[in-house]
């Protein structure tokens, strides 16, 4: 049997606790701090997203090691699950044939429309 590899000084710890999934991330300085994430598909994506960018050298406040304010602020703009952004598609707004054929006919009367 092979012997896995001990887990490197700043890998993070996680633990599911009812609704929310909680990371505990040691700093690369020795000091620790826990971020609290919905245990949803949102969740599991933007902690994904931090494991990615976690190394020996993250430091609070950046991508790899963030605040909870800073997470917060990132699960308010929901993503998909490879981490795009999911923007919300704006409708063409029509307007009714009423308005639309006094609209055609202000223009004309400005003279910026043929009737």
């Amino acid at each position: 049997m092979t012997k896995s590899p001990s887990p490197p000084s700043w890998a993070a710890r996680c633990w599911v606790e009812g609704p929310t999934l909680h990371v505990d991330l040691p700093d690369a300085g020795g000091i620790s701090h826990r971020l609290a994430f919905p245990c949803d598909l949102q969740g599991m994506t933007r902690l994904r997203q931090l494991l990615s960018n976690r190394n020996a050298h993250s430091t609070l406040g950046t991508k790899g090691d963030l605040t909870q304010h800073q997470l917060n602020k990132r699960l308010k703009e929901p993503v998909d699950i490879t981490g795009k952004p999911i923007r919300k598609v704006v409708g063409k707004k029509v307007l009714d044939p009423e308005k639309q054929s006094a609209a055609k006919m202000f223009l004309v009367g400005l003279g910026l429309r043929r009737a």
